[in-house]
């Protein structure tokens, strides 16, 4: 080890050495008083009451109010309480805001509680916590992993029967997804298709990763530019809208008006054949009754296998007034939520291996392969940055007009990329 690295070792010991002086001594002995929570669990609201019940006959001593705020509202409520100096002391989010709140200084650093209490990280999924790491790979974290979410190639087993035709597994990649689209694909007498092999976006769920899995990149190392416009992206997103314009396997969202193109509705309807999201979408799924289903990997790459994916995390206020009793919580629905909890819906995948691996879980179907889930966690890329969301919409938005035939796929990503740089620069 040179004496650059030595020097930036001792750095970071005396900084965690310092923040530990700073935390509340006693540890969970002496949590006591109120803690207030918010999520945006909606399907779970009943099960969460009554995990908190059995929290408050663990620790009698701390009161936990908790309120559910809708998802679509979270994120601008959390912002307008911390400028009302109103914020929660413990809230559900997400990577696609995460870093925006640690750039804020709004998170309490977790990192000197984790060494306190010999917070066992060894309990998650590993690549779960690579997203939460501030700087990435510091091990230094201001929130922990609930559960995680990772996209899934959904797809029609009665279609697939009828065709003769296997079903997906790990063994594809995407031109064998291609393949199986087109002969999915059915078209009426008039021409006009009666079902689409496939769904085809620029959704973050799906080109982002495949992009990746080809050898390219979405974004600079450094994250602060676009690199859409290099050649394997280019190749990449050109294979996508062909899809659409070309093969003619996949619709665009004009030829579905009534449905929305990254939403299941399309799927549910059995106008579409093969569909990627992610897997919160299994419990929409469920509403199925007219054919079976079941899930895969998501198809490798040229170069290798990426797939989308990253956790729903609980983070603390860095102005809470009850740390000791924040952290108490918030080790608890991270590290002792019930496997019920998440076989209620089988969307959110455990961020605890042991739960994952709990046949409550693996036994809730369908889908028939819940496995896969777990399978995927190895591949899982997220990709989050601050003002994540800000700059995937630009991406979207742009390159949409070359999935419509509006422009062509270089056109669109040079347009992409000035947009995005704007947003990314700018911060």
């Amino acid at each position: 080890m040179n004496r650059k690295q030595v020097s930036k070792r001792l750095g970071l010991l005396l900084v965690v050495a310092l923040l530990l002086l700073a935390l509340p001594h006693g540890g969970s002995a002496q949590a006591t008083g109120t803690v207030t929570y918010w999520t945006y669990f909606t399907d779970k609201w009943d099960l969460e009451q009554k995990f908190l019940a059995d929290f408050k006959k663990a620790r009698p001593n701390i009161t936990v109010q908790a309120q559910l705020i809708p998802p679509d509202q979270l994120q601008q409520k959390t912002v307008t309480a911390f400028a009302s100096k109103t914020a929660p002391d413990l809230w559900n989010t997400a990577p696609t805001f995460y870093y925006e709140f640690v750039q804020r200084g709004d998170l309490e650093n977790l990192t000197p509680y984790i060494t306190r209490d010999k917070t066992g990280l060894g309990t998650f999924f590993p690549n779960i916590l690579t997203d939460l790491a501030v700087p990435p790979g510091s091990g230094n974290y201001y929130a922990l992993p609930r559960n995680y979410v990772v996209s899934l190639l959904y797809y029609n087993k009665n279609v697939f029967d009828k065709a003769g035709i296997g079903y997906p597994d790990e063994s594809w990649d995407w031109n064998k997804l291609l393949d199986v689209a087109k002969k999915l694909t059915l078209r009426n007498a008039d021409g006009t298709v009666a079902q689409f092999g496939f769904v085809s976006s620029p959704w973050h769920t799906m080109l982002d990763p495949l992009i990746l899995a080809n050898g390219g990149r979405v974004l600079s190392d450094d994250q602060k530019s676009c690199r859409l416009t290099d050649p394997v992206a280019v190749k990449t997103i050109q294979f996508m809208v062909d899809m659409i314009q070309r093969d003619k396997v996949s619709p665009n969202p004009t030829q579905l008006k009534e449905y929305i193109v990254e939403s299941p509705d399309a799927f549910k309807a059995g106008k579409v054949a093969m569909f990627i999201t992610g897997s919160w979408a299994i419990t929409s799924m469920r509403e199925i009754k007219s054919f079976d289903w079941d899930v895969a990997m998501v198809p490798k790459g040229s170069a290798k296998r990426v797939i989308y994916g990253g956790p729903d995390t609980i983070v603390m206020s860095s102005s809470t007034k009850n740390k000791s009793g924040a952290w108490e919580l918030l080790k608890y629905l991270t590290m002792q939520t019930p496997v019920s909890w998440y076989a209620a819906g089988m969307g959110l995948v455990p961020s605890v291996q042991k739960t994952a691996t709990a046949k409550e879980w693996l036994s809730s179907t369908p889908p028939a392969h819940t496995q896969v889930m777990l399978d995927s966690a190895t591949f899982m890329v997220g990709g989050f940055t601050p003002h994540w969301l800000e700059w995937q919409t630009a991406k979207r938005n742009t390159l949409n007009e070359a999935f419509f035939g509006q422009k062509p796929v270089a056109a669109a990503a040079r347009e992409a990329c000035a947009a995005i740089d704007k947003i990314l620069q700018a911060k």
